[in-house]
Protein backbone atom coordinates (compact mmCIF):
# COMPACT_ATOMS: atom_id res chain seq x y z
CA UNK A 1 0.00 0.00 0.00
CA UNK A 2 2.79 2.42 0.93
CA UNK A 3 4.75 1.46 -2.18
CA UNK A 4 1.75 2.31 -4.44
CA UNK A 5 1.34 5.74 -2.75
CA UNK A 6 5.04 6.47 -3.19
CA UNK A 7 4.80 5.47 -6.84
CA UNK A 8 1.81 7.81 -7.31
CA UNK A 9 3.66 10.94 -6.07
CA UNK A 10 6.12 11.17 -9.02
CA UNK A 11 3.21 10.69 -11.43
CA UNK A 12 1.32 13.58 -9.72
CA UNK A 13 4.34 15.89 -9.92
CA UNK A 14 4.88 14.96 -13.53
CA UNK A 15 1.21 15.72 -14.29
CA UNK A 16 1.44 19.15 -12.65
CA UNK A 17 4.63 19.98 -14.54
CA UNK A 18 3.08 18.87 -17.79
CA UNK A 19 -0.08 20.93 -17.23
CA UNK A 20 1.92 24.03 -16.32
CA UNK A 21 4.16 23.68 -19.38
CA UNK A 22 1.15 23.14 -21.62
CA UNK A 23 -0.54 26.18 -20.05
CA UNK A 24 2.48 28.35 -20.75
CA UNK A 25 2.64 27.01 -24.26
CA UNK A 26 -1.06 27.76 -24.75
CA UNK A 27 -0.61 31.36 -23.55
CA UNK A 28 2.45 31.82 -25.73
CA UNK A 29 0.50 30.47 -28.69
CA UNK A 30 -2.43 32.86 -28.13
CA UNK A 31 -0.65 35.99 -27.00
CA UNK A 32 3.01 35.52 -27.67
CA UNK A 33 5.85 36.56 -25.39
CA UNK A 34 5.87 40.16 -26.61
CA UNK A 35 2.12 40.49 -26.14
CA UNK A 36 2.40 39.25 -22.57
CA UNK A 37 5.11 41.84 -21.93
CA UNK A 38 2.86 44.51 -23.44
CA UNK A 39 -0.05 43.46 -21.21
CA UNK A 40 2.21 43.60 -18.17
CA UNK A 41 3.42 47.06 -19.21
CA UNK A 42 -0.17 48.30 -19.64
CA UNK A 43 -1.08 46.94 -16.21
CA UNK A 44 1.94 48.68 -14.70
CA UNK A 45 1.06 52.01 -16.33
CA UNK A 46 -2.54 51.70 -15.15
CA UNK A 47 -1.39 51.01 -11.60
CA UNK A 48 0.99 53.99 -11.66
CA UNK A 49 -1.79 56.27 -12.96
CA UNK A 50 -4.17 55.00 -10.29
CA UNK A 51 -1.63 55.60 -7.53
CA UNK A 52 -0.84 59.08 -8.89
CA UNK A 53 -4.52 60.03 -8.89
CA UNK A 54 -4.90 58.76 -5.35
CA UNK A 55 -1.83 60.78 -4.34
CA UNK A 56 -3.31 63.95 -5.85
CA UNK A 57 -6.63 63.31 -4.08
CA UNK A 58 -5.12 62.20 -0.82
CA UNK A 59 -7.09 64.78 1.19
CA UNK A 60 -10.44 63.23 0.28
CA UNK A 61 -12.14 60.49 2.26
CA UNK A 62 -11.67 57.16 0.44
CA UNK A 63 -14.77 55.33 -0.76
CA UNK A 64 -15.70 51.77 0.13
CA UNK A 65 -13.18 49.38 -1.39
CA UNK A 66 -10.76 52.16 -2.32
CA UNK A 67 -8.19 51.04 0.25
CA UNK A 68 -8.21 47.51 -1.11
CA UNK A 69 -7.77 48.75 -4.68
CA UNK A 70 -4.98 51.04 -3.52
CA UNK A 71 -3.18 48.17 -1.81
CA UNK A 72 -3.64 45.94 -4.87
CA UNK A 73 -2.19 48.51 -7.27
CA UNK A 74 0.67 49.31 -4.90
CA UNK A 75 1.49 45.61 -4.60
CA UNK A 76 1.43 45.26 -8.38
CA UNK A 77 3.82 48.17 -8.83
CA UNK A 78 6.18 46.86 -6.15
CA UNK A 79 6.21 43.35 -7.61
CA UNK A 80 6.88 44.68 -11.11
CA UNK A 81 9.66 46.93 -9.82
CA UNK A 82 11.17 44.00 -7.96
CA UNK A 83 11.15 41.84 -11.11
CA UNK A 84 12.68 44.65 -13.16
CA UNK A 85 15.33 45.21 -10.49
CA UNK A 86 16.12 41.50 -10.48
CA UNK A 87 16.63 41.56 -14.24
CA UNK A 88 18.84 44.63 -13.94
CA UNK A 89 20.89 42.98 -11.21
CA UNK A 90 21.47 39.99 -13.45
CA UNK A 91 22.55 42.21 -16.34
CA UNK A 92 24.38 45.04 -14.56
CA UNK A 93 26.29 45.68 -11.34
CA UNK A 94 24.32 46.31 -8.20
CA UNK A 95 25.53 49.91 -7.81
CA UNK A 96 24.37 50.82 -11.31
CA UNK A 97 20.99 49.26 -10.61
CA UNK A 98 20.58 51.30 -7.44
CA UNK A 99 21.49 54.51 -9.28
CA UNK A 100 18.98 53.77 -12.02
CA UNK A 101 16.27 52.92 -9.49
CA UNK A 102 16.91 56.06 -7.42
CA UNK A 103 16.91 58.24 -10.52
CA UNK A 104 13.68 56.69 -11.73
CA UNK A 105 11.97 57.26 -8.38
CA UNK A 106 13.17 60.89 -8.27
CA UNK A 107 11.95 61.56 -11.81
CA UNK A 108 8.60 59.94 -11.05
CA UNK A 109 7.94 62.01 -7.94
CA UNK A 110 9.15 65.21 -9.64
CA UNK A 111 6.76 64.64 -12.53
CA UNK A 112 3.97 63.76 -10.10
CA UNK A 113 4.42 67.03 -8.18
CA UNK A 114 4.54 69.03 -11.41
CA UNK A 115 1.41 67.28 -12.64
CA UNK A 116 -0.32 68.02 -9.35
CA UNK A 117 0.50 71.75 -9.53
CA UNK A 118 -0.65 71.93 -13.13
CA UNK A 119 -3.85 70.03 -12.37
CA UNK A 120 -4.72 72.21 -9.36
CA UNK A 121 -4.18 75.36 -11.43
CA UNK A 122 -6.34 74.00 -14.23
CA UNK A 123 -9.11 73.13 -11.77
CA UNK A 124 -8.98 76.71 -10.43
CA UNK A 125 -9.63 77.96 -13.96
CA UNK A 126 -12.42 75.45 -14.62
CA UNK A 127 -14.15 76.37 -11.35
CA UNK A 128 -14.11 80.04 -12.28
CA UNK A 129 -11.78 81.24 -9.54
CA UNK A 130 -9.86 83.20 -12.16
CA UNK A 131 -11.41 84.45 -15.38
CA UNK A 132 -10.37 86.45 -18.37
CA UNK A 133 -10.80 90.12 -17.53
CA UNK A 134 -9.95 89.77 -13.82
CA UNK A 135 -7.34 91.90 -12.10
CA UNK A 136 -4.76 89.36 -10.95
CA UNK A 137 -1.86 89.85 -8.55
CA UNK A 138 0.60 86.94 -8.45
CA UNK A 139 4.37 86.47 -8.05
CA UNK A 140 4.90 90.22 -7.71
CA UNK A 141 3.06 90.95 -10.96
CA UNK A 142 -0.21 92.82 -11.22
CA UNK A 143 -2.28 93.27 -14.31
CA UNK A 144 -5.31 92.37 -16.38
CA UNK A 145 -5.75 88.68 -17.19
CA UNK A 146 -6.10 88.74 -20.97
CA UNK A 147 -5.34 85.13 -21.87
CA UNK A 148 -5.86 81.66 -20.38
CA UNK A 149 -4.93 78.37 -21.99
CA UNK A 150 -4.14 74.89 -20.76
CA UNK A 151 -0.55 75.63 -19.74
CA UNK A 152 -0.14 79.36 -19.13
CA UNK A 153 -1.69 82.68 -18.11
CA UNK A 154 -1.15 85.99 -19.90
CA UNK A 155 -1.13 89.19 -17.84
CA UNK A 156 -1.14 92.70 -19.27
CA UNK A 157 0.40 95.20 -16.88
CA UNK A 158 -0.44 98.89 -16.63
CA UNK A 159 2.55 99.68 -18.84
CA UNK A 160 1.12 97.49 -21.61
CA UNK A 161 3.68 94.69 -21.20
CA UNK A 162 2.40 91.13 -21.52
CA UNK A 163 3.74 88.60 -19.01
CA UNK A 164 3.33 84.85 -19.42
CA UNK A 165 3.09 82.70 -16.29
CA UNK A 166 2.65 78.92 -16.00
CA UNK A 167 -0.82 77.88 -14.94
CA UNK A 168 0.78 75.87 -12.11
CA UNK A 169 1.57 79.21 -10.43
CA UNK A 170 -2.06 79.30 -9.25
CA UNK A 171 -1.26 76.41 -6.90
CA UNK A 172 2.38 77.20 -6.10
CA UNK A 173 2.03 80.92 -5.28
CA UNK A 174 -0.57 82.98 -3.39
CA UNK A 175 -2.64 85.22 -5.62
CA UNK A 176 -5.39 87.82 -5.35
CA UNK A 177 -8.23 88.34 -7.80
CA UNK A 178 -10.34 91.45 -8.26
CA UNK A 179 -13.26 90.63 -10.54
CA UNK A 180 -14.97 93.57 -12.23
CA UNK A 181 -18.55 94.10 -11.11
CA UNK A 182 -21.27 94.06 -13.70
CA UNK A 183 -23.01 97.44 -13.85
CA UNK A 184 -26.01 98.74 -15.76
CA UNK A 185 -25.78 102.21 -17.33
CA UNK A 186 -28.55 104.79 -17.06
CA UNK A 187 -28.60 107.67 -19.52
CA UNK A 188 -31.08 110.54 -19.59
CA UNK A 189 -31.28 113.61 -21.79
CA UNK A 190 -32.35 116.87 -20.14
CA UNK A 191 -33.82 119.63 -22.27
CA UNK A 192 -34.57 123.22 -21.30
CA UNK A 193 -36.27 126.02 -23.22
CA UNK A 194 -33.31 128.33 -22.69
CA UNK A 195 -29.53 127.77 -22.48
CA UNK A 196 -28.48 125.92 -19.35
CA UNK A 197 -26.28 128.01 -17.08
CA UNK A 198 -23.61 126.63 -14.67
CA UNK A 199 -25.94 126.90 -11.65
CA UNK A 200 -28.60 124.77 -13.32
CA UNK A 201 -25.98 122.28 -14.43
CA UNK A 202 -24.64 122.02 -10.87
CA UNK A 203 -28.18 121.46 -9.56
CA UNK A 204 -28.74 118.62 -12.04
CA UNK A 205 -25.39 117.07 -11.08
CA UNK A 206 -26.30 117.27 -7.37
CA UNK A 207 -29.62 115.47 -7.93
CA UNK A 208 -27.86 112.76 -9.97
CA UNK A 209 -25.21 112.31 -7.27
CA UNK A 210 -27.91 111.90 -4.61
CA UNK A 211 -29.70 109.15 -6.56
CA UNK A 212 -30.23 106.22 -4.11
CA UNK A 213 -29.97 103.66 -6.93
CA UNK A 214 -26.56 104.79 -8.17
CA UNK A 215 -23.46 102.62 -7.94
CA UNK A 216 -21.23 104.74 -5.73
CA UNK A 217 -17.99 103.59 -7.35
CA UNK A 218 -19.48 103.73 -10.83
CA UNK A 219 -19.70 106.37 -13.50
CA UNK A 220 -21.41 109.73 -12.88
CA UNK A 221 -21.29 112.47 -15.50
CA UNK A 222 -23.31 115.44 -16.69
CA UNK A 223 -22.09 116.63 -20.06
CA UNK A 224 -23.43 119.11 -22.54
CA UNK A 225 -24.21 118.57 -26.20
CA UNK A 226 -21.90 120.68 -28.37
CA UNK A 227 -24.57 121.39 -30.97
CA UNK A 228 -27.21 122.51 -28.46
CA UNK A 229 -26.53 124.44 -25.25
CA UNK A 230 -30.07 123.77 -24.05
CA UNK A 231 -29.49 120.03 -23.74
CA UNK A 232 -27.55 117.93 -21.21
CA UNK A 233 -26.84 114.20 -21.00
CA UNK A 234 -26.86 112.67 -17.51
CA UNK A 235 -25.18 109.29 -17.18
CA UNK A 236 -24.73 107.04 -14.15
CA UNK A 237 -24.52 103.31 -13.37
CA UNK A 238 -26.61 100.96 -11.21
CA UNK A 239 -26.03 97.46 -9.87
CA UNK A 240 -29.06 95.67 -11.35
CA UNK A 241 -31.68 96.13 -14.08
CA UNK A 242 -34.41 96.96 -11.55
CA UNK A 243 -32.15 99.52 -9.85
CA UNK A 244 -31.41 101.05 -13.26
CA UNK A 245 -35.13 101.45 -13.98
CA UNK A 246 -35.71 103.07 -10.59
CA UNK A 247 -32.73 105.36 -11.09
CA UNK A 248 -34.15 106.53 -14.40
CA UNK A 249 -37.54 107.17 -12.76
CA UNK A 250 -35.81 109.13 -10.01
CA UNK A 251 -33.93 111.30 -12.50
CA UNK A 252 -37.06 112.01 -14.51
CA UNK A 253 -38.97 112.91 -11.37
CA UNK A 254 -36.35 115.21 -9.83
CA UNK A 255 -34.64 116.74 -12.86
CA UNK A 256 -37.17 116.85 -15.66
Amino acid sequence: MNESAADARPDLHALVDRLSSEGRGFLDTIFGTHALSLIALIALVWSVVFLTVRFLRRGERPQVGAKGALALHAAGVLITCALVARRLVEAAPLIGTLIIAAGGVAVFFSLALKAKSWLVGLISVFRGRVRRGDRLTIEGYRGLLVGIDVFRLTLRTESGEEIHLPISALSERPYAVASPKKTYPVELQVYRDKPIDPAERHRIFRFAALCPYRELAGELSVRSVPEDNRRLIVRLTSWSPSAARRAEEYLRRTII
